[in-house]
Formats: C-alpha cells, structure tokens, sequence
C-alpha cells in the first residue's frame, strides 16, 4: 500500500471511528421529518432515478419519539455508505474488496449500490406507487401496521413478523419485497446505533475467526445498511429460495462465486464494515481453502477447525 493510500485509509478510520460521538442529540421534536441527504449522480439503472432529486425526500412513518433515534442511524449507514464507497474505487488493491468481491469486473456495479445507499435513491416498479420514482420510505411496525399498510398487499402482517421471523425468531428490520418499505421493529431499538471504535474479526488459516455480533450484526446501522442493499438489489438478491441460496456466514460471503458475491446483501455489509472500522487482515479468496481444487471439502474441514479451535 503506497503512503497516500495508507494516509487517506487513515483518515477515514479516523473519521469514521468519532462519527457516534459527533452526531447529533436527539431532538425532542415528532413533527413528520424528512430526511434529505447530499445527491450524487451515478450511473444509470433501468430501476433508478438519474439524480435523487428526482424523487421526493426519504420518509419515515409512524416512529413517533423513535424518530430522532431513525434519523441517526440513517446518517450513520449513510457515512459507512461514503467511506465504502471511496475504497471500492481501488478495487483488489483493497483487501476489504478483493476479500468480498474477487475481481474488478464487477467493481462498477458494487460502486452504484454503494451509490444508491449513500443517496437512498429513488427507485420505479415497486409499490406504492409503481409507476413513478418513489423514495425509501422507513416505517416502525405497530400492532395498527397489518391495517395502514393494508394497500401494499404484503400478505403478511408486519408487527407479526416482527414478532416471529422467518426462522422463529424475533428479528429487528426486514424488507417488504417489491416495495420502497424498510419495517424497523422494537428489536431495532434495543441494538446500539454503532460499535466504537474497531471490532475487526481475527484472521486464522486463511478464515474469519471471532464474534460477528460484536463486529457487526448487532448493531441499527449495520442492520439498516443490510435492509437497503435488499431494496437496491430486488429480485436480483440471494434468498432462502434462490440458488444458490443466500449466506449470513462471513467465511461462505469469501468463497463465494463473482457473480454470486454481488447478488449476496451480506457481502456488502461486510464490506462496508470491514472499511469503516479499518480492517485490512482479511481472508485472501485466491489461497487455500477458498482457492483449493477439492475446495468444498477443504473448506468445511477449516471452518471445523476455526470452530472448535
């Protein structure tokens, strides 16, 4: 890494790790908000607007007092978007990206995503209102959300699935799917805003090693992150049901396929993670096990032995 490079990595360390403490109280104010944050053209998307200010400012519904805490992890996941976004231009010269995304090939369609965060762009063909660019709408589930969101058809009521996920368990945010909607639920709120200062996993035989929770999974910025990169991506995102299917697993983000790594949401959080808290010791995805031509076996064999070491 030359000296500049290492000087403007510096920097945004430096900045990223005091962004909790710069930002500001919350208000007391429960006036409806918008939240307007800075434009920055990119490249065009049949599925996106030319400039944010295409579409009407981001909106959040029904947090009541919650609002200022929403605000601040909306700026939060913004300022990690920004700082990704800054490295991903130095494409495997980052180890951060050569780890989650293998090659430059895709390095311009990993920069709109992160570009799309960064604006919360506005997006078409997705409801409500299809048929014009519709701004990300945040709203905080209630026991009242399976009525007021009646008109998106989501086939589900939003306050239950907060109360039991997909797997059974509660969960703190998820993506209604073909819509402009992030539901945050009660969970959201107990999960603190941002770690302080860097949580960098360990790196052991070529893999991550450690607590994932404490690097990134457990916090509102993380999460709202990972809810917007399943907006952005739509039907082109990994799921329960695609094949191959989508991982949370931050070893399998590593050794998945070029293609793949860019439909998987948690390939993006790593990497944005891994950026804003100044990790550099990452898994190398061209060295064994990921590199390995009986690779499957030799993989699984490694994450046992990072288990139980």
């Amino acid at each position: 890494m030359t000296l500049l490079g290492a000087a403007i990595r510096l920097a945004i360390l430096l900045a990223l790790n005091s962004f909790v403490s710069t930002l500001p109280a919350p208000s007391a104010d429960t006036s409806p908000p918008s939240l307007t944050l800075a434009n920055q053209s990119l490249t065009s998307d049949r599925t996106l607007t030319s400039t944010y200010s295409d579409a009407p400012p981001l909106l959040i519904e029904f947090c009541g007092t919650r609002k200022p805490e929403v605000e601040r992890a909306l700026l939060a996941a913004n300022r990690v978007a920004n700082s990704a976004r800054l490295v991903v231009g130095a494409g495997i010269g980052s180890p951060e990206y050569k780890a989650m995304f293998e090659n430059n090939a895709v390095q311009p369609r990993v920069a709109i995503y992160l570009n799309m965060i960064y604006d919360y762009r506005g997006s078409i063909n997705l409801k409500p209102a299809p048929q014009r660019v519709t701004a990300p709408r945040i709203a905080c589930a209630t026991p009242g959300s399976a009525k007021l969101y009646s008109y998106l058809d989501l086939g589900y009521d939003p306050w239950r699935r907060c109360a039991a996920a997909a797997g059974g368990a509660p969960t703190e945010a998820f993506y209604a799917d073909g819509s402009v909607y992030i539901f945050l639920c009660p969970r959201f709120f107990q999960q603190p805003l941002a770690p302080f200062g860097s949580k960098c996993p360990e790196l052991r035989d070529n893999l991550f090693a450690g607590d994932v929770s404490i690097f990134y999974r457990n916090y509102q910025v993380y999460t709202l992150f990972y809810e917007f990169v399943r907006l952005y991506l739509g039907t082109a995102s990994l799921d329960s049901n695609s094949i191959p299917r989508e991982t949370f697993d931050w070893n399998q983000c590593v050794g998945y396929s070029l293609l793949t790594s860019i439909k998987n949401p948690t390939n993006y959080v790593l990497f944005a993670a891994l950026v804003a808290q100044g990790c550099t010791a990452v898994p190398d995805p061209e060295k064994p096990p990921f590199s390995d031509t009986r690779s499957l076996a030799s993989f699984n064999a490694s994450m046992s032995a990072v288990a139980t070491a």
